[in-house]
C-alpha cells in the first residue's frame, strides 16, 4: 500500500503545473458555457439559500441558534455544503467523464479527480469571500479568526480531494455503484449540521454516529471560525486527521490498483 502511496503522489508532484493549468482550463470552460457563465451556479446557491432559510424560520422560528443569528447559522453551513455537494456530485465523475483522455493518450489518471476539486474550489472561491462579507453585515466581524477559517479551508480541500480519489474510482468502474452513490447523495445535506443542531439529537448512539462524518467537522468549523469561540475538542479534531489519512491510503491503493481498467470498464 506504500508503493501506492508514493505512486500517487509522485504523480501528483511531478505534474504539479499541469494540474493547475487544467484546473484554470476548467474554470474557464465552464465560464464560456452560457451568456452569464459561472454566475449561473452562484444564482442557483442562493435560490437553495432563499428556500432553506424560509424553511428554517417556518419551522423553528427566528429564534438564535447555537448563539447564532439563524440565518449567518444556515449562511456558514450552506457555503461549504455547496462546495461539498458539488465535488461528491460532479466531481466523483471526473474519471468516468473522461474517456477520450483515458483511451487515447497516456495521462496521469491519478490526478484527474484532483483537477476537478481544485476547478471547483477555484469556481466557488467568491462564494466564500461573499460568506464573510455578509457574517460582517450582521455583525460578527469581531468574531472571525482568519487563522482558523484557513485551517477549515485547508481541511475542507484535504477531505475531498481524498473522498474524491477513493469514490471516483468506484463511480468509473461501476454503473451500480454510481446509481446508488447518487442515491445517498440526494440524503447528504440531513447527514451534516447545515440545518439542524447536534444539541436537538436527542439518542447518544445517533449523535455519535453523526460526528463519526468527517464533512460534520468540517461544516461546524467554519462557524468556529466565523461566529463563534474556541475550536471542536482536540479529539475530534485528532479523529479528523487520522480518517483523512486513513482515507487517503484507501484512495491511493485503490487508483493504484484500477488504473490499468479504466478504459475497459469507460
Amino acid at each position: 500500500m506504500l508503493n501506492s502511496v508514493k505512486f500517487v503522489i509522485g504523480e501528483h508532484i511531478d505534474n504539479r503545473k499541469m494540474i493547475w493549468n487544467l484546473a484554470k482550463e476548467g474554470v474557464n470552460k465552464q465560464t464560456v458555457r452560457s451568456s452569464l457563465g459561472v454566475f449561473w451556479l452562484y444564482f442557483r446557491d442562493l435560490i437553495y439559500f432563499l428556500v432553506y432559510t424560509l424553511f428554517r424560520v417556518l419551522t423553528s422560528g427566528g429564534g438564535q441558534i447555537m448563539q447564532m443569528n439563524p440565518i449567518v447559522y444556515l449562511l456558514l453551513g450552506l457555503i461549504p455544503f455547496f462546495f461539498v455537494n458539488e465535488v461528491l456530485n460532479r466531481g466523483t465523475a471526473a474519471i468516468k467523464s473522461s474517456k477520450n483522455i483515458i483511451t487515447s493518450i497516456k495521462f496521469p489518471i491519478t490526478t484527474i479527480p484532483t483537477i476537478e476539486v481544485l476547478t471547483i474550489f477555484i469556481q466557488r472561491t467568491i462564494t466564500f469571500v461573499l460568506m464573510i462579507i455578509i457574517t460582517y453585515a450582521f455583525g460578527y466581524g469581531k468574531s472571525i479568526s482568519y487563522l482558523k477559517l484557513l485551517y477549515f479551508l485547508f481541511a475542507m480541500i484535504v477531505c475531498m480531494l481524498v473522498l474524491n480519489l477513493l469514490i471516483s474510482a468506484f463511480v468509473a468502474i461501476s454503473t451500480d455503484f454510481h446509481q446508488l452513490y447518487m442515491s445517498v447523495m440526494r440524503i447528504l445535506i440531513f447527514l451534516v449540521p447545515v440545518i439542524w443542531t447536534f444539541d436537538k439529537i436527542t439518542n447518544p448512539i445517533l449523535n455519535v454516529l453523526l460526528h463519526l462524518n468527517p464533512l460534520a467537522y468540517i461544516i461546524n468549523g467554519f462557524r468556529y471560525a466565523c461566529a463563534l469561540e474556541g475550536m471542536p475538542s482536540l479529539g475530534y479534531t485528532i479523529y479528523f486527521w487520522i480518517s483523512m489519512v486513513v482515507l487517503m491510503f484507501m484512495g491511493c491503493h485503490t487508483q493504484y490498483k484500477l488504473r490499468k481498467y479504466y478504459a475497459d470498464f469507460i
